[in-house]
């Protein structure tokens, strides 16, 4: 089996069950990413029919499993990637300092809004592979 192939150096998780945003809120995935052994992440977001506003994607860390207790974002300077449009997928990144992250979308000027079909989270930089 050869392990340099990229299945066997990421892992895909779920991130985001999806949902529509029809205001302008913040709103935080309740999935928790446990990022042990990994050195980064990447959200990769399928957005459906976007009627109007604006659309951020962030990622928050922290060192408590529960994924928001002392949760701060990802600072702007290791963030990378497009954040949002229309029928598409878009994906944000980072480079990791903490072991937990999440996924959270800021939405301004929404009157009718997204609906979002759901995210997953891969993980990279792997310190011992093959991973499961």
């Amino acid at each position: 089996m050869n392990f340099q192939d990229i299945a066997n150096n990421l892992s895909v998780i779920p991130a985001y069950a999806g949902a529509t945003i029809s205001s302008s809120t913040t709103t935080t995935s309740t999935i928790v990413i446990d990022a042990q052994g990994y050195e980064s992440v990447m959200f990769a977001l399928y957005a459906g029919t976007r009627t109007d506003g604006s659309y951020l994607l962030k990622i928050l860390e922290t060192d408590n499993s529960d994924g928001t207790t002392g949760a701060a974002e990802v600072g702007s300077y290791q963030v990378q990637g497009t954040l949002t449009a229309s029928n598409t997928v878009k994906k944000v990144g980072a480079k990791l300092s903490k072991r937990y992250c999440t996924l959270s979308i800021v939405s301004t000027t929404v009157t009718s809004g997204c609906v979002f079909k759901g995210a997953v989270a891969i993980l990279g930089g792997a310190r011992n592979a093959p991973v499961a």
